[in-house]
């Protein structure tokens, strides 16, 4: 019930039946657009592989809490899947891809996917993405809480402006890594580092 902005990115003379990536930007569900920090990223998947690439701009945080990003990511996902011939793609040929917060959005679009009976998902692609909730924290956010690129309280302040409530955290639509069953995903590749 709500338009959605979306970039769709073409290699050169591409023609037609290309698989087609739906992409969400990191940010930390506060930050970010398809202008941002994925342009870059989205113009690199398309030109190596060959492939088109829907970005979307999906509703951030605080303004827009816990579900919307999840629900406008899944939108895009099914319209991406009913218009993908006019788009120029093969709709056996879906992924969802992200980078952090996007990781996230890419990895419950895909559970939303299966658990609704949306749009048939060949694979996900999740760039170091986010899938649990930081408390209580794990042994490795313990010892790298501090001195890397983000620290342990700015997790906690991204999920802060997120959810509505910490209580939250334990829907796998937030959280992905507490869905009680992974089986019936299309095959992930994630990268971490």
């Amino acid at each position: 019930g709500r338009r959605l902005r979306v970039r769709l990115y073409a290699p050169p003379d591409a023609g037609t039946g290309l698989p087609l990536l739906v992409l969400f930007h990191g940010g930390g569900f506060v930050f970010g657009s398809i202008e941002g920090n994925y342009d870059h990223a989205s113009r690199v998947l398309c030109a190596r592989a060959q492939c088109l690439v829907l970005s979307v701009e999906y509703r951030l945080a605080p303004e827009d809490k816990f579900p919307a990003a999840t629900d406008d990511a899944y939108a895009a996902l099914q319209w991406a899947a009913l218009h993908a011939g006019e788009l120029g793609a093969d709709a056996d040929r879906l992924f969802v891809v992200g980078g952090s917060a996007g990781g996230n959005l890419a990895a419950v679009t895909a559970l939303r996917a299966r658990d609704e009976h949306g749009p048939r998902l060949r694979g996900q692609v999740l760039f170091y993405p986010v899938t649990d909730f930081p408390d209580p924290p794990t042994a490795s956010a313990r010892e790298f809480a501090q001195g890397y690129y983000l620290t342990q309280a700015d997790m906690r302040w991204f999920w802060a402006q997120y959810l509505h409530d910490p209580a939250q955290a334990a829907h796998p639509y937030a959280a992905p890594l507490r869905a009680p069953s992974l089986r019936g995903l299309p095959p992930a590749l994630v990268i971490t580092a």
